[in-house]
């Protein structure tokens, strides 16, 4: 098994439909990389009722995330997956986190920085269970988390200067990033 693949994109990218080709393009680069053979070739997109990107029948899970001037695709072989990123901006963060976050994690937001580490920890976990931001989680207060029986990774990295990130993964394996 080969590692977890991350793309990224600076600049200019479409975003909703319009950004269908930049995944498809990912989607097969990760597949000759990986050497997994589609009968078909890759099936079209399609979206689950809260919107969750996939393709039916592929042998493996993508999460893509934007956020100004950022496009990231993250895709796996050994299960779901989920991922975020977002860009330091001023922020009512004390505010903002005192609604969004369980209270466990609110008591872990001391800084700013510790604000967007748990924003991007609960976009990425509500991408894997594609339940969202409010599912129905424990909280994401350290680098692993137990759902529905099962262990889940959550890795927090920067992905470009001014930018906080999370892959939330079955497991933690290496992973590359690829421009895109």
């Amino acid at each position: 098994m080969t590692a977890d693949l991350l793309f990224r994109r600076t600049g200019d990218f479409l975003r909703g439909d319009g950004g269908v080709p930049l995944i498809r393009r990912a989607a097969s680069v990760f597949c000759q990389e990986t050497g997994i053979r589609l009968t078909g070739g890759l099936p079209d997109l399609r979206r689950t009722e809260k919107g969750k990107p996939y393709f039916p029948g592929a042998p493996f899970d993508f999460s893509l995330s934007h956020s100004g001037d950022l496009w990231m695709c993250l895709f796996t072989e050994t299960g779901l997956c989920g991922l975020d990123v977002q860009e330091v901006r001023p922020t009512d963060w004390e505010r903002i986190a005192g609604r969004a976050f369980r209270p466990e994690e609110h008591a872990c937001v001391l800084t700013e920085e510790d604000f967007f580490r748990f924003w991007c920890r609960r976009e990425a976990f509500g991408k894997l269970t594609g339940e969202g931001f409010f599912g129905e989680f424990p909280p994401l207060t350290g680098g692993s988390v137990t759902w529905r029986g099962s262990a889940w990774v959550l890795t927090d990295f920067r992905p470009a200067p001014g930018f906080f990130g999370c892959l939330a993964r079955p497991a933690d394996r290496p992973w590359t990033i690829r421009e895109i």
